[in-house]
């Protein structure tokens, strides 16, 4: 048996132990004294096992391409499984044990709700197998680790990229947020381990979801559910600016989160330059008067928005 051992975790309050094995069965046990308590089986092997914060419910990852939820007191299924398209490698609870998420061979992170077993956003979409997942002190960032030699940070509430890829020479196979949330520690097992600065929202401050869609707007451009980049629709982009001029209006920004500060001078300074619709082309009117041949585009400020060093620390 010790040959098909994949996994042994102890619970947070180090009174109960999960071990799983390559036959799809993980073993749970309880202390004082250690005694094997539920043998729970799942269609194949368990490559990964994690404890709730409040130890009630246990994670198992399978190469059957699913994740279940056992519940610590009776054995049994917590809900429905959480399916994937490729094997699963990873899962993790989040600090808040509210989610969870999962990284696979079918180049996808999911984070998912433990109340009711949904998707929280939209896949994390990598041009590689997942090979680590976990979440940030605060609950808010997942980082990921890939085969393809890179290890990202991602917004939860938008399943959006908070950094560029992480690079790496070698595949990644570890990635974890340091306890203030500011750092994040990664390993690839024929590269090295490497620290890198990413204290983007670090400090618990929330970024809010406009500010990730105005950057939209500023750049032109967004992410597709396949994390490509893809011309913003103008009407979208108005949609947005004036969702953001309302905002700003009607709750001001606060004083102390630098990207409501950020779109705030940014909107004040050019939101009404963004706003305007495109000129007329050729063979159009606009209502009242012939074609104008004089309207040009007003050219695109640069701006970029907060920057976050993601060079290597420490090599």
């Amino acid at each position: 048996l010790q040959e098909t051992l994949t996994k042994a975790i102890f619970s947070p309050k180090g009174d109960q132990l999960a071990v799983s094995t390559s036959l799809g069965l993980t073993f749970l046990a309880r202390s004082e004294p250690w005694q094997l308590q539920f043998t729970l089986a799942q269609g194949s092997s368990v490559n990964d096992v994690a404890f709730s914060p409040n130890t009630t419910l246990l994670a198992t990852a399978s190469a059957d391409w699913s994740t279940q939820l056992w519940q610590t007191g009776d054995g049994e299924r917590f809900r429905g499984s959480m399916d994937h398209s490729g094997e699963v490698v990873v899962t993790k609870f989040s600090p808040n044990g509210a989610m969870v998420v999962t990284g696979a061979r079918d180049q996808r992170a999911i984070v998912w709700s433990v109340q009711d077993g949904t998707v929280i956003g939209r896949s994390l979409t990598h041009d590689g197998s997942v090979l680590w997942a976990d979440f940030s002190p605060n609950s808010r960032r997942v980082v990921t680790a890939c085969s393809n030699s890179t290890a990202r940070v991602w917004d939860i509430d938008t399943s959006l990229p908070l950094t560029q890829p992480l690079l790496h020479e070698a595949p990644v196979n570890f990635a974890e947020f340091t306890p203030d949330g500011r750092q994040i520690l990664t390993v690839a097992p024929n590269d090295g381990v490497r620290l890198w600065n990413v204290s983007l929202g670090a400090d618990g401050t929330q970024v809010p979801k406009i500010f990730l869609e105005v950057a939209q707007a500023i750049g032109g451009v967004r992410l597709n559910s396949s994390n490509r980049l893809v011309p913003l629709d103008p009407g979208r982009r108005r949609q947005i600016l004036g969702k953001a001029r309302a905002l700003l209006q009607r709750n001001g920004p606060s004083s102390d989160n630098p990207y409501e500060q950020f779109i705030a001078d940014f909107m004040k300074k050019h939101g009404p330059q963004l706003g305007r619709k495109r000129p007329a082309g050729r063979g159009q009117r606009f209502r009242g008067g012939p074609p104008r041949r004089d309207l040009e585009r007003p050219p695109r400020p640069q701006l970029s928005p907060p920057k976050v060093d993601n060079k290597p620390i420490e090599r």
